[in-house]
């Protein structure tokens, strides 16, 4: 890897202060966040993996039934993105994650979204005018 990937996945451990249990959409199934930010990961499927499924005759599972099936049963606190690519291709991931989730931290290489329970949408915000 790049010296500059490794210090984003130092990066991404320091962040969530090496928390485990979060899942990550990378090109490398989170090896080297494991490795390099100290985090115990699990990998969320690239488009690969999907068209493998799909050569299999599983049929397409949308985001929201992967998460809630696999992935919510290990209660996981972050959602980790560095491979945007994948992030745009998978048909409705973008919208789930971003529909559900808050940024927790969005750096070039990288987003990571909350996926602790209290930061669920929707919530309300109240804005304060200081304009007399």
């Amino acid at each position: 890897l790049l010296e500059r990937q490794v210090r984003t996945y130092e990066r991404i451990g320091e962040i969530l202060h090496h928390d485990p249990g979060a899942i990550v959409l990378d090109r490398y199934y989170g090896f080297p966040l494991k490795y390099h930010g100290l985090l115990e990961v699990h990998a969320w499927p690239g488009p690969g993996d999907l068209a493998v499924d799909a050569l299999s005759g599983r049929g397409p599972v949308s985001p929201a039934v992967r998460y809630r099936t696999v992935y919510e049963p290990r209660r996981p606190s972050h959602f980790v993105v560095t491979d945007f690519g994948s992030f745009d291709e998978e048909p409705g991931l973008r919208e789930f994650v971003t529909g559900h989730f808050r940024v927790f931290a969005d750096e070039y290489d990288f987003r990571i979204f909350d996926l602790r329970p209290r930061s669920r949408f929707p919530r309300t915000t109240t804005r304060t005018s200081t304009i007399s």
